[in-house]
């Protein structure tokens, strides 16, 4: 296929993305409007979510059969099947618009796919992230979604109170290397972004890189380890990404909870070092030459996600956090 094909294909597909979520936003609108006085909001939108997040958006098992009768009571037949239709519509969209993208990268280059993303109404933001994660990890998958949830014991190595479906900022999974982030007002993309590319570069670490880190952010039981270091990369990066002509050290002293313990560490430097060599995409590199030395991404990955494994969630009840979770 020619690349003018592809751009075409993507540039296509991601406008079928753009113009789906706008009537899945409408129909929500509806849904919620017709609801009103009768249930509050939260309801709805709460299992809304839970139909939404159904593989093929089942709504044929028991479960989301109750869901959708209580639905159609609260807001009208008409109303569940336009929202309905609106959900398959930008799910299908959506997977459509991410193989296109996938598919110029290896064709024409990750350069393509920053060119035409530039043109959508949220362009800027999208060739930021994308050109922050190639230059930290040019191997690295990169989902950029409108919203993303998520449920599970996974979401309490982050910080979350509890395993329910929730909202969340990002995700990164390391047995596809694949990076997915939330364009969500609610959340800080750039943070995000930072904070899976660091998830991402975690194979490559070495030992005393990795004993140093494991020193400077312990786990607890609120959060792990791997979680609290991609916490303070993120808080790191983006100050540095925001202000790169200031004392960046100083700026994430302020922002980070423990900052007494980060001055001393970082009085080492050593913490910040690593940081800094992650930034510039030393581990991304790595990572690259990792692919090559192992005969490539299907061979490389499995060994990648044995290493990245997250610890177990010690033991206690994690404590409620209203910050965004990242998993």
């Amino acid at each position: 296929m020619t690349t003018d094909f592809l751009q075409q294909s993507y540039q296509t597909a991601y406008q079928a993305e753009d113009a789906t979520w706008k009537v899945l936003t409408e129909a929500r609108s509806e849904m919620l409007a017709a609801a009103a006085g009768k249930v509050p909001s939260v309801t709805i939108q709460k299992w809304m979510s839970e139909i939404e997040g159904k593989p093929r958006l089942d709504t044929l098992s028991p479960g989301s059969r109750k869901i959708l009768e209580n639905l159609s009571a609260w807001c009208g037949s008409e109303n569940l099947s336009r929202w309905i239709k609106a959900s398959r519509d930008f799910s299908a969209a959506t997977d459509h618009a991410f193989r296109a993208a996938m598919e110029l990268k290896a064709g024409g280059g990750i350069k393509s796919v920053i060119e035409l993303d530039g043109t959508r109404e949220d362009g800027e933001l999208r060739r930021k992230l994308i050109s922050i994660a190639t230059r930290i990890n040019p191997t690295v998958e990169l989902h950029l979604v409108r919203e993303l949830y998520a449920e599970g014991p996974a979401l309490l190595n982050s910080g979350a109170s509890s395993t329910d479906r929730m909202e969340v900022a990002g995700m990164h999974v390391p047995y596809y290397n694949m990076s997915t982030v939330s364009l969500s007002k609610k959340f800080d993309p750039v943070d995000t972004v930072y904070h899976e590319m660091w998830h991402s570069i975690e194979p490559v670490l070495t030992h005393q890189e990795r004993a140093a880190l494991r020193s400077a952010f312990p786990g607890d039981h609120v959060m792990t380890h791997e979680e609290r270091t991609a916490v303070a990369f993120a808080n790191w990066a983006t100050i540095k990404e925001r202000a790169p002509n200031q004392q960046v050290s100083r700026s994430f002293h302020k922002v980070n909870a423990a900052a007494a313990q980060i001055k001393s560490l970082f009085g080492s430097r050593r913490v910040e070092t690593i940081f800094h060599s992650a930034f510039a995409g030393e581990f991304g590199e790595r990572m690259v030459k990792g692919f090559r030395k192992l005969g490539g991404r299907d061979h490389f990955l499995p060994v990648a996600a044995k290493i990245a494994k997250p610890s177990p969630v010690q033991s206690g009840n994690p404590r409620p956090t209203k910050r965004s979770v990242r998993l």
